[in-house]
């Protein structure tokens, strides 16, 4: 199974030793080589390349979701038919990339967490977040994460949103009491093996592992990035095309960073009157608001 990066590698290595055995029946991939096809076609599959076997079998997409609840499927789900409305002509999500499958398990609803205007306000709701996942929901500290929008780059703009170090001080000034670990602040991907309290990490280095209890903060800092205040499908396709494909990878951040919620997914949230909203903000509004067009209904905390 290809759950993280470097496995491909290993699964290289095993096929050289071997390449006219009878042993390699079935590869499972993951994350990294979702969009089979895409991949086939270009040459980067994990058992493709010199010196490997012609792959001459089929790809079969498991249609179970084993990591989301229910009603983290649902909010996802919602969450990507939104975001298609936004891309530009030839920037289309590829159904393979955001295929979800059917999940089993039930849980609790998602909920937002919303603040008005600063730094401050977000970091104080992110604990929040924390603070009723571990109280209420009975998730434990090790089994909880913040992801963060990744700062490097943010061109300079979380200087003047400093979130990272704003939660940090929560946690040490007035929550001392619960342990958290920094993980892999890049966009490498985190370890299991550091997780001994809440993890601190970016969107996209929480690739490839998954947590009970995820809370996803930071948006205003991907606005301020694409100068995203108010950006429609139009504005959008009005852009230079490394600007449209940095709102094609933003969006898959975001998608990532909410999927990586097994159990309970938060999202820190400005009010939709704030001057901190943006083109992001506003989706996962309307995600909330078309979610809750159905049976159930986000938990909402002011």
């Amino acid at each position: 199974v290809e759950r993280s990066r470097g496995l491909g590698d290993v699964y290289k290595r095993q096929l050289l030793e071997d390449p006219d055995g009878d042993n390699h029946i079935l590869a499972i991939c993951g994350d990294q080589t979702q969009n089979l096809r895409k991949s086939v076609k270009h040459g980067s599959a994990p058992w493709q390349g010199e010196g490997l076997p012609v792959f001459r079998g089929r790809t079969i997409h498991i249609e179970t979701n084993y990591r989301n609840s229910v009603q983290i499927n649902r909010f996802i789900n919602v969450y990507a038919g939104l975001v298609r409305g936004y891309l530009p002509q030839g920037e289309s999500l590829s159904t393979e990339i955001y295929l979800r499958g059917t999940a089993y398990r039930n849980g609790p609803e998602p909920s937002v967490f919303y603040f008005d205007n600063s730094v401050e306000e977000e970091a104080k709701q992110v604990m929040q977040a924390v603070l009723f996942m571990h109280a209420v929901q009975k998730i434990p500290y090790s089994e909880i994460a913040i992801l963060l929008y990744n700062q490097a780059a943010a061109k300079g703009s979380w200087i003047k949103y400093p979130l990272r170090a704003k939660i940090k001080s929560q946690l040490l000034t007035y929550h001392p009491e619960i342990p958290y670990v920094e993980l892999a602040w890049s966009e490498t991907v985190a370890s299991y093996e550091t997780r001994d309290g809440v993890a601190l990490l970016t969107y996209v280095g929480s690739l490839g592992i998954d947590f009970r209890g995820v809370i996803v903060c930071g948006i205003p800092l991907i606005g301020r990035r694409l100068g995203a205040s108010n950006d429609t499908k139009e504005t959008i396709e009005k852009k230079k095309p490394d600007e449209q494909v940095e709102y094609r990878n933003s969006f898959d951040a975001l998608y990532v960073a909410c999927s990586r919620a097994k159990e309970s997914l938060a999202v820190v949230l400005p009010r939709p009157d704030s001057s901190l909203c943006s083109t992001y903000s506003r989706i996962l509004q309307c995600s909330i608001d078309e979610y809750n067009r159905g049976e159930d209904e986000v938990i909402v905390h002011d």
